[in-house]
């Protein structure tokens, strides 16, 4: 029975039940299931296990140290409040995501063994999935789609990586990794969800998309999950230090320039996120617990942050930093708690940022670049919270603070309750460091460390209040990040959805008509040269030139009126010309050669026609131009031989020779013959050269106008196929 009083199995059970209360009797219920978990998990002790037996192994689905309790206290405070937000919300179908997305980050935290994490790393991306598609807007539904594709391709690095590690070791217990192929695929896994830079779009893209109340959820448990196992499995390792810096640094460049409040907000989860990174990749005890402590820090007042700009949309709507101010005076605690959250995430003395970020520093003191990066981004971080307080809050907007609100109680006092922690951490850190996963001697209010951090924060402030006007004004724009760049290359692998759909209809028509296909062998072998030559002008051209992009995109796009011609007479009427000379050839030697097909390649001859007839039919369909032709040159082909068949072996080598010979001197005469193929080559392939270099000119300059899609899909697929066949390739070979 302790089993199934699991924290993850408290929450992900509790929601499942959630339907099945009404009104108020519902809200009683969510706050009792969330104090349950939180008893629960406060009352786990370090060092108990528990595990059960799947199959041949042993599922470890609780393993208690430090280091999975830090992580789980704060997960279990965070859900508290969240659920105390958000207890206006009638849709229990939110409430049974959100206790599911909380109970699968729990069970991951807690998991000891890979194969349990790896479900429950899926089960995180598909509740919060389905927190996004809440919105029933278009493009909260798109960015939905983009996320959960991105999340599937983060889970399937995790899973080679989990692959080949049980290959190399025979053990799926959670390690430190060494250095080797199972280690890389796993940090781009944990890279993905984590926010690392050029894998990040999916997370400014959908967490502004999602209903307000949703971004509270998912504010803290995908990416901190991430970080979370990257301090399990890649301690230590250097690079992941350089790509959390650079993180912290472009998270806070592209939030400076945003308008949006929770876009705003969503790139400096990155940017947080990648100060924990950059400590964990420093792997030192002191850079272990800096990065911990500011995945606790972070965690309290993100939440806050995004508690407040949800306050906003749901009072007046309004969540573009032009559109408000004035808020001050109508709305005093959700400013207050703004101010308080702004200067936690600052690292302002006596708050508790200051204490994560001094643990951060005193780590990464000693590598001067690395230092050097995260200072820069806490200057981009002091100055973009300078302009979300002010222009979101403080600036004078009378319009905006006639019709300003306070939010309910049930989203003020969290927002509140968040805000005082932020405070008291931040003056008695020994609340925190006494669970930090390792012992802490670090000494916080040293005069260095007040004196520098005040400093900097004078002059930003002077710098901001110079530059607010014309620098630092928000403005109504959009503003592109590193997803316009794949864009690139999607309406090239736009086709591969499409051709994946076709060889799937390829294989069902095979499988129903394999009974009917040698009833129908009748076709000589001879006209699959002549199946070639259509084959390639009517599929290639219009398939992969034309079809998908159309398709794909829902758009009308007309085939390309000069592009098309100049294939044609530079490539296809050349080689449409060979193949029917050689067809020509063919169809000549075939007719002498009927009575030894019959006799001796019969049934040979007869599984080749029936391959070509399957393929046609598959490809073009029975209605086909190209069909009714092969079928009428089908039957006349059967006719002349049937005519020919009894004096096939008296004539036969003789004639066959002396077909041939004539036919290659058809092809090379002299005289006329040899001036009318030097004007066919003249009009053919000079024209057609010198016609196909300013039409595919053309065309390509279309099709890069139309670049701009947005379909991360498709490209997704081509990630999968390739990680698939790695992981296969190293499996066979036995590990690597």
């Amino acid at each position: 029975m302790i089993k199934f009083m699991l924290p993850a199995f408290i929450f992900i059970i509790g929601g499942l039940l959630t339907p099945l209360f009404k009104d108020i009797a519902r809200k009683i219920y969510l706050v009792l299931v969330s104090l349950a978990g939180l008893i629960v998990v406060f009352s786990i002790k370090a060092g108990t296990v528990i595990t059960i037996n799947f199959l041949d192994f042993q599922l470890i689905l609780l393993k208690a140290d430090k280091l999975s309790l830090f992580v789980a206290y704060i997960f279990v405070i965070i859900g508290l409040f969240a659920v105390i937000y958000s207890l206006h919300i009638k849709e229990s179908i939110f409430q049974l995501l959100g206790f599911c997305y909380l109970g699968s980050a729990l069970g991951l935290v807690f998991a000891g063994d890979f194969l349990t994490l790896y479900i429950f790393w899926e089960l995180v991306a598909v509740s919060s999935t389905g927190l996004i598609l809440l919105n029933k807007d278009p493009e909260a539904r798109n960015a939905g789609f983009r996320y959960i594709i991105m999340h599937l391709i983060g889970g399937l690095f995790l899973l080679g990586g989990i692959w080949l590690h049980y290959l190399n070791t025979g053990s799926l217990e959670i390690v430190r990794l060494a250095a080797g192929l199972p280690l890389y695929l796993v940090i781009v896994g944990a890279g993905i969800n984590s926010g690392f830079m050029f894998l990040h779009t999916w997370l400014p893209d959908s967490y502004p998309k999602a209903p307000y109340y949703s971004s509270i959820f998912m504010s803290v448990f995908t990416t901190k999950t991430a970080v979370y196992l990257l301090a399990r499995v890649a301690p230590g390792w250097s690079y992941i230090a350089y790509i959390g810096a650079a993180m912290a640094i472009f998270g806070v460049t592209m939030a400076l320039m945003q308008n949006n409040t929770r876009k705003l907000l969503s790139y400096h989860i990155i940017s947080q996120v990648g100060y924990m990174v950059a400590a964990i990749g420093i792997g030192t005890a002191v850079g272990i617990n800096g990065a911990m402590y500011h995945l606790f820090n972070n965690i309290l007042y993100k939440t806050a942050l995004f508690m407040a700009s949800g306050a906003v949309i749901y009072t007046l709507g309004k969540e573009n930093l032009h559109e408000m101010g004035g808020l001050a005076k109508k709305m005093p605690f959700t400013t207050a708690s703004v101010i308080i959250a702004s200067l936690s995430i600052t690292g302002i003395p006596f708050f508790n940022g200051f204490i994560s970020k001094g643990l951060i520093f005193d780590a990464a003191h000693s590598n001067d670049y690395l230092y050097l990066m995260l200072e820069l981004a806490a200057v981009g971080t002091f100055l973009s919270f300078l302009k979300f307080s002010y222009y979101g809050f403080l600036r004078p907007n009378p319009e905006l603070e006639k019709k300003a609100v306070e939010a309910p109680w049930n989203m003020t006092v969290p927002m509140i309750g968040l805000a005082v922690l932020c405070f008291i951490t931040g003056i008695f850190p020994g609340l925190v460091t006494r669970i930090l996963p390792f012992a802490n001697d670090v000494e916080f209010f040293t005069f260095d460390h007040f004196f520098g951090v005040s400093q900097l924060f004078i002059v930003i402030t002077a710098v901001f209040v110079i530059g607010r006007v014309k620098v630092f004004a928000p403005h109504n724009r959009q503003t592109f990040d590193f997803d316009v760049a794949y864009v690139w290359t999607i309406e090239k692998l736009a086709v591969i959805p499409a051709t994946f759909s076709l060889l799937n209809n390829w294989l069902e028509s095979v499988l129903e008509r394999i009974p009917v296909v040698i009833s129908k062998a009748k076709q000589p072998a001879i006209i699959f040269t002549n199946y070639l030559s259509d084959f390639f002008t009517s599929i290639w051209i219009d398939f992969w030139l034309f079809s998908p992009v159309s398709d794909l995109n829902k758009t009308e796009l007309e085939p390309n009126k000069k592009l098309a011609p100049a294939l044609n007479q530079f490539f296809f009427i050349p080689f449409n010309w060979f193949i029917s000379v050689l067809g020509n050839v063919g169809n000549k030697i075939a007719t002498k050669a009927t009575e030894i097909e019959a006799k001796y390649l019969n049934k040979g001859i007869q599984y080749l026609a029936s391959f070509v007839w399957c393929i046609e039919e598959l490809a073009l369909g029975k209605d086909s131009a190209f069909s009714k032709r092969l079928d009428n040159m089908t039957n006349t082909i059967a006719g002349k031989m049937a005519k020919v068949e009894k004096d096939v072996i008296d004539k036969g080598s003789q004639e066959v020779m002396a077909n041939l010979l004539w036919n290659i001197e058809e092809l090379t005469p002299g005289g006329n013959k040899i001036s009318s193929l030097s004007n066919r080559m003249d009009r053919i392939v000079i024209d057609g050269f010198i016609n196909i270099i300013p039409a595919a000119i053309i065309y390509i300059g279309e099709r890069v106008r139309r670049v701009q899609t947005g379909l991360v899909q498709n490209y997704a697929l081509v990630v999968i196929f390739i990680v698939s066949v790695l992981i296969i390739m190293f499996s066979l070979k036995g590990g690597f």
